[in-house]
């Protein structure tokens, strides 16, 4: 029969039979049901329910008990039921007898259950090589957003990284399809679309623009970012600010929108002041006061002219150059400073001028 089928034996765990007269999917089928006879009942109770997708269970908790521990054998018997469920989103394993090999089981059962959110794995048996096992999970599950592993033997660095995973999951998820590319550096990367407006997409916070601005330190590929219509602040402008003290790659921010203010544009401003790459920068519909967008944009219009290449004026007789060139252009200005001097001064003894004085010390 089905393993996943209501069975009303519990006490049977071992059958004698002839193997070869019974398919393999018989045999197996038979195996994991007397495993289950070996188990808590209240595993065995609730897998019917989790192959039926019951509506009513979204919620599940299973926990041993002292004469029959809820352990790795445990968690591979749940783990073949949830592959395929649909409706539960909680799943609480706190305080059992699960090592890593459990882990790996849970794991597994990611691979193709998108609907698990939560997972409470606290006060288990679990090291750092099961905490490995959760990460390179992470990196590519979406779904899971709490993740408790409390008590458990996982060293700081390695539950600092599943703890980062986890906090990118919480966040836009457009975010972590681009991290790899982001961080890589990849050429082809030019224009990121992290839009609110896209269905289905989760809003960027001040949280998730601090994973994006690390992410952008060293990245010399990026453009421009559209993060219209999210949902930052202040503190995420600001953030803003610090990454563009930094890149020097990025020439347009759409950030049209949000939940940005005084504090947040002028931030943006002090930095621009030193950014000389940036040359669009979108804030309506924020709360940024007008005199503060005045000044920014003033700066930005800056930033948006072409650079001169430096003229090269030296052993130029200026006698055959225009007006423009002479009396408004700071190039020639420089260039010519000493023959600027000694023309202007050739009236003048030599003997009454002290030696080190120079053009921009007189006065007209």
């Amino acid at each position: 029969g089905d393993v996943y089928k209501r069975q009303d034996n519990n006490s049977v765990t071992a059958i004698r039979i002839n193997r070869e007269k019974y398919h393999s999917n018989v045999l197996g089928s038979l195996a994991r049901q007397l495993a289950l006879n070996t188990q808590v009942f209240s595993l065995k109770s609730v897998l019917p329910r989790i192959h039926d997708n019951d509506q009513t269970l979204t919620h599940l908790t299973l926990e041993g008990t002292a004469d029959v521990p809820f352990d790795d054998l445990s968690c591979q018997l749940l783990a073949l039921g949830l592959q395929q469920n649909t409706t539960v989103v909680a799943l609480d394993l706190a305080n059992n007898a699960i090592t890593n090999a459990g882990v790996e089981y849970l794991v597994d059962m990611l691979v193709d259950n998108k609907t698990i959110r939560s997972i409470n794995l606290g006060g288990n048996r679990i090291d750092d090589d099961g905490g490995h096992m959760l990460v390179k999970s992470l990196e590519t599950n979406d779904s899971i957003v709490n993740l408790d592993l409390e008590d458990t033997n996982i060293t700081e660095e390695v539950m600092t990284e599943i703890m980062y995973l986890v906090g990118i999951n919480n966040g836009p998820l457009a975010l972590k399809s681009a991290m790899v590319a982001i961080s890589t550096n990849d050429p082809k990367l030019v224009e990121v679309d992290f839009n609110g407006l896209h269905e289905g997409f989760r809003p960027f916070d001040d949280e998730a623009i601090h994973v994006l601005c690390s992410l952008l330190v060293e990245n010399t590929c990026v453009r421009e970012i559209d993060l219209a219509n999210n949902q930052i602040t202040n503190v995420g402008a600001a953030l803003i600010a610090d990454l563009l003290r930094v890149n020097s790659t990025l020439e347009a921010i759409y950030l049209e929108n949000n939940r940005i203010s005084r504090d947040g544009g002028e931030a943006l401003f002090e930095t621009l002041k030193s950014n000389h790459t940036l040359h669009t920068l979108k804030l309506d519909g924020n709360q940024v006061p007008v005199p503060v967008l005045e000044n920014l944009q003033s700066v930005l219009v800056v930033n948006g002219q072409p650079l001169k290449e430096p003229k090269r004026m030296q052993k130029r007789d200026f006698q055959i150059l225009d007006n423009k060139t002479l009396f408004r252009d700071a190039d020639y200005m420089k260039d010519k400073e000493d023959d600027i001097f000694s023309d202007a001064m050739k009236d003048c003894p030599r003997d009454r001028l002290p030696k080190s004085i120079k053009l921009n010390q007189l006065k007209y």
